[in-house]
């Protein structure tokens, strides 16, 4: 059983992967309701009514539906195989050897499926299709979505959508592995004019307090 969870799991990203472009591609972002994308399932009502006046609010990404998917196997997978892991030691047990194939098919499942994940949001990231959400200060998302020409905004709008629905779901069952694929930007250094001028007026704080002491001595009498 546990051989056939890791197939399946190893099978899902392996497709996903394969059709990536042609799933996050088939509808343009923009005329997503982004509601639809996270939390919709795929039926035929979910496709664009041509008689309407609003058909973006009826369409959704087809990747970003099945992705959400996936992570939600996934996720079942590992805990399936988490809650089987212990088992039951009693003597009414199958044999120890039975148990030992069990035990390291679960121990499989549990290195494979991460790796399986981070391998498509390397391949996510690296196409453009997945990044973190950052604004110039002062701006909102929204506001940085519109800007730019027709294309970028269509990417800025994908990579929101699938963010959103990447993000909450890797973090309750792989905590920490978005983090590794995407780590956050390193502080950068103060620039070196400001040491310098720290550095300037540490020196003259420093020499003020002997000012005085010399003022003292040309006062004294002879």
């Amino acid at each position: 059983m546990g051989d056939t969870r890791l197939q399946a799991a190893v099978l899902c990203c392996k497709v996903f992967l394969r059709y990536l472009d042609t799933l996050l591609l088939a509808v343009p972002a923009s005329q997503v309701d982004p509601q639809l994308s996270q939390s919709s399932p795929i039926s035929p009502s979910s496709t664009v009514d041509p008689n309407s006046s609003t058909p973006e609010r009826e369409t959704i990404i087809p990747g970003i539906q099945i992705w959400s998917q996936i992570l939600e196997i996934l996720e079942r997978l590992l805990r399936s195989s988490a809650s089987s892991g212990g088992g039951n030691n009693n003597s009414n047990n199958s044999s120890t050897g039975t148990h030992h194939a069990q035990m390291t098919d679960n121990g499989a499942l549990e290195e494979a499926v991460p790796e399986c994940v981070k391998n498509i949001l390397l391949v996510l990231g690296s196409a453009g299709y997945l990044a973190p959400l950052t604004h110039a200060p002062g701006q909102s998302r929204e506001e940085e979505e519109v800007s730019g020409d027709e294309g970028e905004r269509e990417k800025k709008v994908l990579r929101r959508r699938l963010w959103d629905v990447t993000a909450p779901r890797l973090e309750r069952f792989l905590p920490g592995l978005l983090g590794e694929v995407f780590p956050p930007p390193a502080a950068s250094p103060a620039p070196a004019s400001l040491k310098t001028q720290g550095g300037v007026s540490g020196s003259q704080e420093t020499a003020a307090p002997s000012a005085p002491s010399t003022q003292a001595e040309g006062l004294r009498p002879a």
